[in-house]
C-alpha cells in the first residue's frame, strides 16, 4: 500500500526493499528535524480590528474554492460505483457495522466480505458514519467532508496569520496544507479510506493543547484512542506534558479514561468476548496468521516490521516497539519539563508506533502529518486559540464550508441525470439487459432494444430529496396481455405501469428513501418478450432516453 509514495525511478534504481528503508530513514529524519526546529508560539503587534472579519470572509471563500476543486477531483469515484471490497475492506466492514448497530445488534461480530473479518475499530471511528447511513448517502461523502474540514481550518489559520502580518507563517501553513491535499496517495486512499473521519478531532486536540484547556484536551485524546488504537501511543506524552504543567491529577486521568473507554461500555456489556477479539485478538490472528505468512504486504511498507520479517526476527517485533517508544518518551521528558510544546513529541511517538506496529500501512503516517500540521497551525496563529469560543466557532465554520463545497461539487458533477441510450457515451452506464448496446435507429431516435425481461442502468445521483424518473421507450411488439413495466431503484420498487404501443414517456416519482447520494442502480422489469425475426434474441422494449430530475 505504500508504493504510490515512492518514485518509480528510486525503486528501480536501488530495489524495493532498499527504497522502503531509505523512505523510512527520510521519514524519521524529517520528523526528528521538525521536533528539534519546532517554531515558537507566534506573537504579533498588529491590530486587525474590524478588518479581521473581512479576512475571515476571504479565508472562507478561498477555502471553499480549494475544497470544491479537491472534491471535484475525488468525488467521481463515489458516483462511478459502490464500495469495492477488492480494493479495500475497511469502509465495507465499517458500513456493515453501523447498519448492525442501528438495528440494535452489536457491530463487533464476524463479517463475510466475502472473506471473514471483524470490525476492529472503536466507536469513535465507525460511529460518525451513522450520519451518511441514515441520510442514505455513500459513506465516502463524510470522509470527503472531514478531509475538507482539515483544509478549511488550515486555510483559515493561514489567513489569520496573514491578517496579523505574519507572512512567513501564513505561507508555511499553506504550503504544508497543499502538500497534504495534493498528495498522490490521497487519491488512491480516498475510495477505501476511513481514517479521514477523525482528522478534524486531531486538529481540535492540537487547538485545545495550545490554549491550555487540559480537561477538554484529555477528552479529545480519549475519543481519539476510542477511535483508533494507535492513538494510545500519544497518552504518555500527554500525561508527561500535563505533569510538567502541574495539571496532572486524578480528574484529568478520569476524563481521559472515560472518553477512551466509555463508548465501549454498551458493547462490552452485550458481549465482552466479541469486543476483545475485535479490538485485539483478530488483529493478532489476521496479521500474524495471514499477512505475515501468506503475503508480502508488510515487506512493502515503511518501518522496521518488514525487515524484521525478512530476516526471520518477527518474534522481536513487540520488543522493538516497546523499546522504541520508551526511548521516545525518555527523550521527551526534559524538553517537556522545560515547557516545550508537546505536539512534535506526540507526532514522533505516533510515527515510531506506526513504524514498529505489526502492519505499518502507509495511511497511518497521515495521522502524524495531521498532528504536525495542527500543531504548527495553532502555534503560528497569535491569540487565536486562546479566545474562549473561537475553537467551536472555527470548527463549525470549517464543517459548514467543507460540506457546502463538497455537496456543491457533487451537484455540479451529477445534480441532474440525462442518459441518451444508443450513444457511445451511454454504453458505460448500461448494464444487464442491454446486450452489447446494439444501436437501432428509428427516425430521429437512436435507441437500444432490451434483451430479456429486465435491464439495469447506472444512475449517479447527488441529492437527498425525491426525484422524478422519466423514460422514453416503446414495447418491441404488441402483446396480449399488454406489456407492463415495473421500475426499481436500488432494488426497491418505485412504480409500475401498463405500456401503450409505440413511443411514449412514462414517469415515476422515486421517494428520497429510495436514493443513495452517490451510486444507484435503476432496474426496469418487463412482463413480456417476443423473438426478433431472424435472430435468437428475445426482446421486450426499446429504451431511448432516461432522465432523473
Amino acid at each position: 500500500m505504500a508504493a504510490p509514495l515512492l518514485q518509480p525511478s528510486l525503486v528501480s534504481a536501488v530495489g524495493q526493499a532498499a527504497s522502503f528503508a531509505i523512505g523510512t530513514a527520510l521519514l524519521l529524519a524529517g520528523i526528528i528535524v521538525t521536533v528539534v526546529s519546532w517554531p515558537p508560539a507566534a506573537s504579533s503587534t498588529a491590530q486587525p480590528g474590524r478588518a479581521s472579519f473581512l479576512w475571515m470572509v476571504i479565508g472562507a471563500l478561498a477555502a471553499f474554492a480549494v475544497v470544491y476543486t479537491m472534491a471535484a477531483r475525488l468525488l467521481p469515484v463515489l458516483f462511478a460505483g459502490p464500495l469495492d471490497v477488492n480494493r479495500g475492506d475497511m469502509l465495507v466492514v465499517t458500513e456493515a457495522g453501523v447498519r448492525r448497530a442501528l438495528e440494535g445488534s452489536t457491530p463487533y461480530t464476524l463479517y463475510h466480505v466475502p472473506w471473514e473479518m471483524t470490525l476492529s475499530y472503536g466507536p469513535m471511528l465507525w460511529g460518525p458514519y451513522v450520519l451518511p447511513v441514515i441520510a442514505h448517502a455513500d459513506v465516502r461523502v463524510l470522509t470527503m467532508i472531514c478531509f475538507g474540514v482539515v483544509t478549511v481550518a488550515l486555510t483559515l489559520a493561514a489567513v489569520h496569520a496573514a491578517a496579523n502580518r505574519l507572512w512567513m507563517n501564513a505561507i508555511g501553513i499553506l504550503v504544508l496544507s497543499a502538500g497534504l491535499s495534493l498528495h498522490p496517495y490521497i487519491s488512491t486512499f480516498f475510495p477505501i479510506g476511513h481514517t479521514f473521519v477523525y482528522w478534524p478531532l486531531l486538529l481540535i486536540f492540537c487547538g485545545l493543547l495550545a490554549s491550555g484547556r487540559w480537561y477538554a484536551a484529555a477528552a479529545a485524546l480519549g475519543l481519539l484512542v476510542c477511535a483508533r488504537s494507535t492513538m494510545v501511543s500519544l497518552v504518555p506524552v500527554f500525561l508527561m506534558a500535563a505533569y510538567h504543567q502541574r495539571r496532572l491529577n486524578w480528574r484529568l486521568m478520569g476524563v481521559l479514561a472515560l472518553a477512551a473507554i466509555g463508548p465501549f461500555v454498551p458493547f462490552v456489556i452485550a458481549d465482552p468476548r466479541s469486543v476483545q477479539f475485535a479490538m485485539y485478538g483478530a488483529y493478532q490472528k489476521t496479521i500474524k496468521g495471514f499477512v505475515w505468512t501468506q503475503t508480502s504486504w508488510v515487506q512493502q511498507t515503511f518501518g522496521v516490521t518488514g525487515p524484521l520479517l525478512t530476516r526471520g526476527w518477527q518474534s522481536y517485533s513487540e520488543i522493538v516497539q516497546i523499546v522504541s517508544l520508551v526511548t521516545v518518551y525518555a527523550l521527551a521528558w526534559r524538553p517537556l519539563a522545560r515547557g516545550n510544546d508537546p505536539e512534535p513529541w506526540l507526532a514522533l511517538s505516533l510515527a515510531v508506533f506506526s513504524m514498529t506496529t505489526l502492519w505499518p500501512v502507509t495511511y497511518l503516517y497521515f495521522d502524524v502529518w495531521i498532528i504536525l500540521l495542527g500543531g504548527i497551525a495553532v502555534r503560528s496563529v497569535p491569540s487565536l486559540p486562546r479566545r474562549r469560543f473561537i475553537l467551536p466557532a472555527i470548527a463549525g465554520l470549517a464543517f459548514v464550508v467543507s460540506a457546502g463545497a463538497v455537496l456543491s461539487a457533487g451537484w455540479v458533477l451529477h445534480g441532474t441525470y440525462a442518459l441518451d441510450v444508443g450513444t457511445a457515451a451511454s454504453a458505460p452506464m448500461t448494464g444487464g439487459g442491454f446486450g452489447t448496446d446494439q444501436r437501432t435507429v428509428d427516425g430521429d431516435r437512436d435507441f437500444v432494444w432490451i434483451e430479456g425481461t429486465a435491464a439495469r442502468v447506472r444512475v449517479p445521483h447527488a441529492g437527498f430529496t425525491s426525484a422524478t424518473i422519466r423514460i422514453d421507450l416503446k414495447p418491441f411488439a404488441e402483446t396480449t396481455p399488454r406489456q407492463r413495466l415495473r421500475v426499481s431503484v436500488n432494488g426497491r420498487v418505485v412504480g409500475d405501469t401498463v405500456l401503450n404501443s409505440g413511443w411514449q414517456t412514462v414517469s415515476f416519482l422515486a421517494p428520497a428513501s429510495r436514493w443513495q447520494y452517490g451510486f444507484n442502480v435503476l432496474t426496469m422489469e418487463f412482463t413480456e418478450t417476443r423473438p426478433e425475426p431472424g435472430t435468437d434474441r428475445l426482446l421486450s422494449a426499446g429504451i431511448d432516453k432516461i432522465q432523473v430530475r
